[in-house]
Parts: C-alpha cells; sequence; structure tokens
C-alpha cells in the first residue's frame, strides 16, 4: 500500500507489528471500530473501495466474501466451491450434494460419516423416514432457494466469478482462467437445472423440488 494509500479516508498508516500484542491489535481495532479499525470492519472489499488508488486488485472476494487459504490454481476441488457458494468465497464446498445438505440440517463438515450414516443420524434426530434419494433433492432445494434469494438481492452470472488476480500463474501452477472458471459455472447450472445462461432455476426445476410458492415469496421483497 503507498505512503499515501489512505489517503481521503481520514486515516493513519498503521506501523508493523512487533509483537503478539502488535499482531492482535488490527482485530481488536474492528470489534470496536476504532480508529483503522471502522473501515477494516466493513470487510476488505469494501475497505478497498474506500481506500482507491489499486487495492481492490489484491482482494481476494467472491460476493463480498474473503476466500480461505486454499488457492484454487493448485486445489482444483475448490474451484466450484469459490465460485459458486451461495455465501461467496467459501471453502466448504457446500456447493455439493454432501456438504449442501449437511449445511442446511445443521450437520458438521468435518465428521468423516459416510451418505448412510448421515441418513441414520437424520432420522433418529428428526424422525423422517426419508431416502438418500430424498436426501439428494433436499440438497438440491436448499440450493436453490440460496440462489433465488441472491437472484432477488441482485447477485447474478457476473458474481459467480474470482478476482482477476487469480487468472495469473503461480510458480508451478497455469493461472485459472476465465474460461476454465465459465466452463464450471455452466456445467453447474446445469447440473442444478438452473438456466445455463443466467443461472436462474427453471420453471421444471422449480415444480420438480416443490418449491414454487417458497420461490414466489424469495423473488419478491
Amino acid at each position: 500500500m503507498p505512503k499515501d494509500g489512505y489517503a481521503g479516508s481520514g486515516l493513519r498508516r498503521l506501523a508493523p507489528p512487533r509483537s503478539g500484542h502488535g499482531l492482535q491489535a488490527p482485530p481488536d481495532r474492528a470489534d470496536y471500530r476504532r480508529g483503522v479499525g471502522d473501515l477494516l470492519a466493513e470487510g476488505s472489499q469494501r475497505a478497498a473501495r474506500k481506500l482507491g488508488r489499486g487495492s481492490e486488485a489484491f482482494l481476494t472476494t467472491v460476493k463480498g466474501m474473503e476466500m480461505a487459504m486454499h488457492d484454487p490454481r493448485h486445489m482444483p476441488v475448490m474451484r466450484a466451491s469459490y465460485l459458486l457458494a451461495p455465501t461467496g468465497g467459501d471453502h466448504m464446498r457446500q456447493t455439493g450434494n454432501r456438504n449442501g445438505l449437511r449445511n442446511q440440517i445443521g450437520l458438521c463438515h468435518f465428521l468423516a460419516y459416510e451418505d448412510d450414516q448421515s441418513l441414520t443420524i437424520l432420522k433418529a434426530v428428526t424422525g423422517w423416514d426419508v431416502s438418500h434419494e430424498e436426501m439428494v433433492t433436499m440438497a438440491h432445494r436448499g440450493l436453490t432457494l440460496a440462489r433465488l434469494f441472491n437472484l432477488r438481492e441482485g447477485f447474478g452470472r457476473v458474481d459467480d466469478r474470482l478476482p482477476v488476480r487469480f487468472t495469473d500463474p503461480l510458480p508451478k501452477h497455469a493461472g485459472f482462467s476465465s474460461e476454465q472458471q465459465d466452463k464450471i459455472v455452466t456445467d453447474y447450472y446445469v447440473e442444478q437445472g438452473w438456466d445455463a445462461i443466467t443461472g436462474v432455476p427453471t420453471a421444471e426445476t422449480l415444480r420438480a423440488l416443490e418449491i414454487e410458492e417458497d420461490a414466489a415469496r424469495a423473488v419478491t421483497r
């Protein structure tokens, strides 16, 4: 960041931390919105927009949420999650059937349950007599409702994209090109039963998931 990178924001440059206490100071300032913390509390994307001077080029956010440490250029398994998770740059792979369902029913992602075990737990806790196929439908239903919510709030295909910096190569890994990203997004839309171009759930999908009435409420304020 240039020395005058905070120009116009009313903020002064923070000195580099020299101790553990120094490392803790910025988060504490954000928690209580003290000094520069008032800006940092808004998240890196809003902070970069206010600071300007090219700082947005350094963002690692998707839909306003910062990505985790797992770089998609050398971890292809993370690509769809970062691109398409309803909450933004999420690394928990909630876009798939297994973790999508776990996210919806509150089952820990770190417990290495097989699908049959998850089904047994779900039945025992809820009393629902559901099948594996119904669990998959539940996952699709939740993800589609989340998509409808995001569409209502103004998110669309243009937001299902990583920051430009990830198209640049790493020393041992190629960049994650816009063409590669577009293919993953389109394939996922088709898999979910959404329009292949816009990502809007089709009428057939809404009927199959039995959420036509919910969808009508989701797309209106």
